[in-house]
């Protein structure tokens, strides 16, 4: 996908930096489309999408030329439509079900194509689909679930399987390796396995798991001076009002969702855990970008919270208000996300604590 552009462009730091601006762009799309879901209601899907638009990983993620914002967003499209599927009723149309449920596959696929990381997702969406399973066992009926649950062996394991193996055959001939029948794509698979569960190496900007949502860490990505003795540097480091105001919102969504059996916060609950819990058990060098993936829904959650907040006391003014915040940050660390000089003054004014090096 990425190399589409530099296909039409030649290899240039705009053609295979535009792919991963596009897809950036398009998650904010997706994200007002999922909240309208959620909410039925356009104004906090506005602000979902906003949320989003302002949040300064998202941004520095978009423009490096990696992989991550495609990754994110067949993430989320995945769930978006496993979630759209957990909605429908047991009397509504088979094909309705079917559709929803190729198309969550589907994303998964392509998902676990760009990271390995996208397997994550499908535990999450693995759990929505069979504790709905669970609860419609009694009043769906038998003749359908003997369609789907076959036809999910074909979206879930035998289209993801066919996407990623075929997209290997894509690649052009290397000297380093070749990928040209199913014993070469085994010995790769088996390659990259081995490397990163045998990784012992140490990196000054990694971070540990449980570090992450505090942004303890940021991964510092360039840095230049110019003759004017203005700094310009690159740092991913999310936008704090939406980071730490996102534990609070958490918390609410853990409690809400638990002690209301709600069926919206629990899903979002259950794709939040199975992003992030995994990592406890990695012992390889990580960092502050392996959690990424869960920000678009942490959003969703802060949108949760802040209805919630908006009901309790009767007025709006308290979203616009974080909202205002949120952008007033976001443009406090705009420089440190783009690499616009500024003075170094500027950029030392940021570093809220010790460990926040750019």
């Amino acid at each position: 996908i990425q190399a589409i552009p530099i296909y039409f462009m030649g290899m240039t730091p705009f053609a295979y930096r535009l792919i991963g601006v596009i897809f950036g762009m398009l998650l904010v799309l997706v994200i007002y489309y999922f909240a309208k879901l959620i909410f039925k209601n356009r104004l906090y899907a506005i602000f979902a999408g906003l949320l989003i638009t302002f949040e300064n990983f998202h941004l520095v993620q978009s423009r490096i030329g990696t992989s991550d914002s495609v990754l994110i967003l067949f993430m989320v499209l995945s769930s978006l439509y496993m979630y759209k599927y957990i909605c429908l009723k047991s009397n509504d149309k088979l094909k309705t079900k079917i559709v929803n449920l190729f198309l969550s596959g589907l994303f998964f696929g392509l998902s676990i194509c760009v990271k390995w990381t996208g397997f994550y997702l499908g535990l999450g969406i693995c759990i929505a689909f069979f504790v709905k399973f669970i609860f419609d066992l009694s009043t769906t009926s038998k003749k359908d679930y003997f369609k789907i649950i076959p036809l999910c062996v074909v979206f879930y394991i035998l289209i993801p399987c066919l996407i990623y193996m075929l997209s290997y055959f894509l690649f052009p001939s290397m000297e380093t390796r070749m990928v040209n029948n199913f014993s070469s794509l085994l010995l790769q698979i088996k390659d990259m396995y081995q490397f990163h569960s045998t990784l012992d190496a140490s990196h000054p900007f990694s971070s540990r798991w449980y570090t992450w949502p505090i942004m303890y860490k940021p991964v510092w990505y360039h840095i230049a001076y110019t003759s004017n003795e203005l700094k310009s540097t690159i740092a991913a480091i999310g936008n704090p009002a939406i980071w730490w105001f996102g534990i609070f919102a958490f918390i609410y969504v853990v409690i809400s969702g638990i002690k209301q059996l709600d069926r919206d916060k629990l899903y979002l609950l259950t794709i939040i855990l199975c992003l992030f819990l995994p990592y406890a058990f990695i012992g390889r060098v990580m960092f502050l970008y392996h959690y990424y993936p869960v920000i678009p829904f942490l959003i969703l959650g802060i949108t949760m919270f802040i209805k919630y907040i908006n009901e309790k006391v009767g007025r709006t003014w308290i979203m616009y208000a974080y909202l205002g915040v949120v952008i007033v940050v976001f443009f406090m660390f705009y420089p440190v996300s783009t690499g616009i000089p500024v003075s170094n003054e500027y950029i030392e004014s940021l570093k809220w604590f010790s460990s926040w090096i750019f």
